[in-house]
């Protein structure tokens, strides 16, 4: 959507989105290996099956005392494929829990048993499940991987409605990104209804609050490769900076530079007083496989958009967020044929889809891709 600019207006509009997935400042980042006592695999915490205490710096473990439903199979399985707790099985214990900030997480689970079969591992986390699957002779493990969110101080895993003969093997929690909060998840409409309407910053500031955003996004057009920057984006950078919102910059062009002319476009910015203090996230150029948004080639986003940006903010430590294809995944793999990864810190894609299952679809296919 291009915002073109008037000297009229004292306050620039901003749009507000949620972001894609992102791996942003992470906190809190650990494996736990369900085993008996002894020694974990590297980078694991035993547990043992304890019941939830203070242990090993941190405070976790189960509703009732669970160690004399922890295994050991003692087969040839790599040694966290080997050793496994029962969940709601018999008088084992039903919930696992572990103390973290509140904040949105990624966790993945591996369950599977080395001798036995006849099971079906669902987990729910945060009643989410993110494990569902039944194992069989030729894949006796499985895995399962989704977001979370945590609002009370701790993270909660239970045993899905449909689970039989439950059993886990390890478990990873790595928070994704403390700045975001439940409101972020659960009201992009919202967020979109800001962001069509074009509110100036008086404006959209109580509703951001009201919604619990962190992220504010905002589109600052490139209308020609040789302007100078306008101090009036910076002054309202900073508003939102000052209000304690991250920012997130889309530098909207459908103008195909030289690489001359974007190298010295991102010089100018990142040497205007101020300017690299009001914004956290970069992204150069927008959707660029709808024509109207991109006159260039495909390749040329890489080598006149991405590559000039990513060498001027990178080594300044600024964080590059690459130009997104929009629903297209094979689009997105065109890219990366040009070396799309090798010029951001995360990779910028939108989903757009008629159903929920198209868009779920488009997002594994682009994260396949990158």
């Amino acid at each position: 959507m291009s915002m073109k600019s008037d000297t009229n207006v004292v306050d620039r509009p901003a749009a507000v989105q949620p972001l894609e997935e992102r791996r942003l400042l992470a906190g809190f980042d650990t494996s736990f290996n369900f085993q008996p006592k002894g020694t974990a695999p590297s980078g694991y915490i035993a547990d043992t099956g304890g019941e939830y205490s203070e242990k090993n710096g941190l405070t976790y473990g189960w509703d009732k005392d669970n160690s004399k439903f922890v295994h050991d199979r003692h087969t040839k399985a790599i040694n966290r494929y080997d050793k496994l707790a029962f969940m709601g099985i018999g008088n084992s214990a039903t919930q696992w829990e572990v103390e973290v900030p509140n904040g949105l997480y990624r966790v993945k689970i591996l369950a599977g048993d080395a001798r036995f079969t006849n099971s079906r591992y669902a987990f729910d986390v945060e009643d989410r499940t993110v494990l569902n699957r039944a194992p069989n002779k030729a894949s006796k493990w499985r895995k399962g991987e989704g977001l979370v969110y945590v609002a009370d101080g701790k993270l909660t895993v239970t045993s899905a409605s449909n689970a039989i003969n439950n059993k886990i093997n390890s478990i990873n929690i790595q928070q994704v990104d403390p700045h975001v909060t439940g409101n972020d998840i659960v009201n992009p409409f919202s967020m979109n209804a800001i962001q069509n309407n074009e509110m100036a910053y008086g404006l959209a500031e109580p509703l951001l609050d009201d919604l619990g955003t962190k992220v504010v996004k905002v589109i600052y057009d490139v209308e020609d490769w040789n302007e100078d920057v306008r101090t009036w984006d910076v002054k309202n950078l900073a508003k939102y900076k000052k209000a304690g919102y991250s920012t997130f910059v889309l530098f909207f062009t459908e103008k195909v530079p030289t690489v001359q002319q974007a190298t010295a476009f991102w010089q100018r910015l990142v040497d205007h007083p101020g300017f690299t203090d009001v914004v956290d996230f970069w992204q150069p150029g927008n959707e660029p496989n709808i024509t109207r948004f991109w006159e260039g080639t495909t390749q040329q986003v890489i080598t006149r958009l991405m590559q000039p940006a990513y060498e001027v903010l990178h080594p300044l430590g600024e964080v590059v967020v690459g130009t997104p294809a929009s629903f297209d995944v094979g689009y997105a793999q065109q890219l990366e044929s040009f070396g799309y990864s090798d010029y951001c810190d995360y990779a910028g894609f939108h989903p757009y889809g008629f159903n929920a299952q198209q868009v779920i679809d488009r997002l594994a296919g682009a994260k396949a891709a990158f």
